[in-house]
């Protein structure tokens, strides 16, 4: 499967003189890959709904006994090598 992202909106948070600009950078960067990262939790956690997306990525999974447990990823990008 391929999957195409419009990355066009992190260029513009880069200083003039070529400087990322980290929080401009990391909203957008979320922004663009909001829906893989959902994907990505969706499929090898078994959410019980759509993760929050975030520098950290907040879900539940379901639990026989108390329904759902919170979990939380740190950062998201250590879920792809």
């Amino acid at each position: 499967m391929t999957v195409t992202f419009d990355a066009k909106p992190l260029a513009k948070d880069f200083s003039t003189t070529g400087v990322k600009l980290e929080g401009p950078w990391e909203n957008d960067r979320n922004r663009c890959y909001k829906q893989l990262i959902k994907d990505i939790i969706m499929e090898c956690f078994e959410v019980m709904d759509t993760p929050y997306v975030g520098h950290h990525i907040v879900y539940e999974v379901p639990d026989k006994i108390q329904g759902a447990l919170p979990q939380e990823i740190p950062e998201y990008q250590h879920l792809i090598p």
